[in-house]
């Protein structure tokens, strides 16, 4: 090996050892502390189980909000951040805790000029300086949105689906305002609604020609076309026929026949 080869090797030598004695000064002055556990929760919070798309009637004047905490020690003012529909929608700037309280109720007051089938907003969110941002889904932010309508039984009895060879109970609805009836998300998602256009002999139309069914065949929703011209009422079961083609957009057909709902006792 050369002499000026033998002269780099040194150097190099002489330096990596005089950054590893850094590096072991570094350490021995500042000890490693590992990081405390992360709260699975907020100490305040909205429950988790709120219903954040209330649908109320139209007398209802009040929708309650729950809210909670962890610490019930102490009595405690939360300051809550509010914004959106606030002319109709109208909640408290804070929220009390009473000593040994873990939950309490926040009232929503309802105006009474909220229009009837038509959706408020309204965004509740509890004071950042309570919150842990680190939480992916911490319940500290409440998104609502309230509809007023006036749909009520009308009657009750068995919906029959041919596409899922499937029985079950099922309530038909009544709007007077609408003058519509409705199978709330008669299938898995998505309402059913049609109008009775002749009282005495029950015959009705479909208030759409297609719609989801809310039902996902290879990712697809299932689309139900109306046959109108076969739906009927049969007086002597006390039965109504859907005639639908069901069909897969861009896949195909499942083909066509008859959903029924066959009345069992009429409401009061």
């Amino acid at each position: 090996m050369s002499t000026i080869m033998k002269k780099l090797f040194n150097l190099n030598y002489i330096v990596l050892l005089a950054v590893l004695a850094l590096f072991s000064a570094c350490t021995e002055d500042n000890e490693y502390v590992p990081a405390g556990p992360c709260a699975e929760t907020n100490e305040f919070r909205f429950a988790a189980d709120q219903n954040a798309a209330p649908v109320l009637a139209l007398t209802d004047s009040v929708y309650v909000v729950t809210l909670e905490r962890d610490n019930t020690e102490e009595e405690v003012t939360v300051a809550l951040s509010v914004k959106g529909d606030t002319d109709m929608l109208k909640a408290p700037s804070t929220v009390t805790f009473a000593a040994g309280e873990a939950q309490v109720s926040l009232n929503i007051e309802i105006a009474p000029s909220m229009e009837a089938f038509k959706n408020y907003y309204l965004e509740i969110s509890i004071d950042e300086s309570l919150v842990n941002p680190y939480l992916p889904d911490n319940n500290s932010i409440l998104s609502l949105t309230v509809l007023k309508e006036d749909y009520k039984p009308f009657a009750a009895g068995n919906y029959t689906s041919w596409l899922f060879e499937q029985t079950w109970p099922a309530v038909l609805e009544y709007s007077e305002m609408l003058d519509i009836y409705r199978f709330k998300d008669c299938w898995v998602k998505g309402d059913v609604t049609f109008r009775i256009t002749d009282p005495e002999t029950m015959a009705f139309e479909m208030t759409q020609s297609s719609f989801g069914t809310g039902y996902l065949y290879s990712g697809i929703e299932v689309v139900a076309t109306v046959l109108g011209a076969n739906n009927k009422f049969d007086p002597e079961t006390n039965a109504f026929y859907f005639a639908y083609q069901m069909d897969v957009p861009g896949l195909g057909s499942f083909g066509a026949g008859y959903d029924t709902y066959q009345i069992t006792e009429y409401a009061e």
